[in-house]
């Protein structure tokens, strides 16, 4: 990136919340366990619905992701989340999860980035 450190520019919170993070960091951080159960259970009560584990792996990578939020049309939608998502997956999830309750859970506009391999 010719000396720019784009971590200390005005990108730097963009680009902690996306798989871009992986590339300029050589890896992607695990999600908190812990953070991540108290995120679910105040989501649960709100009406989300979450599929996790391998189960969950299982859906995201037969629809192409490594995770994924389902927006349901009129509705909360669902999560989708393998056994150990990593930091970017989830906070991705949970910024189209704010775009689809933003729109009072009505229809979407897809939202994200290309797979950080193809940037």
């Amino acid at each position: 990136m010719n000396g720019i450190n784009p971590m200390g520019t005005q990108l730097a919170p963009f680009l902690r919340s996306t798989r871009v993070f992986r590339n300029l960091t050589g890896g992607e951080q695990p999600f908190d366990p812990q953070k991540l159960a108290k995120i679910r259970a105040t989501l649960e009560k709100e009406g989300i619905t979450f599929v996790i584990g391998e189960e969950g792996e299982r859906l995201a990578r037969a629809l192409g992701g490594e995770a994924m939020y389902i927006p349901e049309l009129g509705r909360p939608g669902i999560i989708v989340l393998g056994n150990h998502p990593s930091r970017s997956a989830v906070i991705e999830e949970l910024l189209h999860l704010g775009q689809h309750r933003r729109f009072n859970w009505g229809d979407v506009i897809p939202f994200g980035l290309p797979d950080a391999t193809i940037l």
